[in-house]
């Protein structure tokens, strides 16, 4: 698939939570470049001799948090109990919300309570939105060898 430059909110990536067993889609929108470049100046701190341990987990927070849009909100899976999203406890039941202003689940702070309890998330969001660049692989050939397998003398 292509990579879209239009600056866009519409993008989605489904992670594997291994704390609640499920997938859950987080909504996106692409970092400018000038928010790219400022995420890599944090993401270091050094004082003295010294380089911070946390620096790089509180930028991915702060950068997960800049980027984020929503959440796909959890569905009633066919067994009748709910698959992916987020929930909260309210009156002792566990209830679906939502980041979405027209469903009937939104929280307002929706941002809030994930950064509170699940800031993971947000650290994961902004290291693949921000870092998750690689190098494709290259295909070495052997060239050690002519074409009829003899190998070939390389010197000394």
């Amino acid at each position: 698939m292509p990579r879209c430059i239009t600056q866009s909110n519409e993008n989605k990536l489904v992670i594997n939570d291994n704390l609640s067993g499920d997938r859950i889609a987080l909504l996106y929108r692409m970092p400018t470049t000038q928010e790219r470049i400022q995420y890599k100046a944090n993401l270091v701190k050094i004082k003295g001799n010294k380089i911070s341990k946390t620096q790089a987990t509180v930028t991915r927070i702060a950068y997960g948090k800049k980027v984020i849009t929503g959440f796909e909100e959890s569905k009633i899976g066919a067994d009748g109990v709910l698959e992916g999203g987020f929930t909260i406890m309210e009156n002792g039941k566990e209830k679906p919300f939502a980041s979405d202003p027209k469903s009937p689940n939104y929280v307002e702070n929706w941002l809030e309570l994930i950064e509170k309890t699940s800031a993971d998330i947000l650290d994961y969001l902004a290291f693949h939105v921000f870092e998750s660049l690689q190098t494709a692989p290259v295909e070495l050939e052997d060239d050690t060898q002519d074409e009829g397998g003899a190998v070939a003398d390389l010197g000394e």
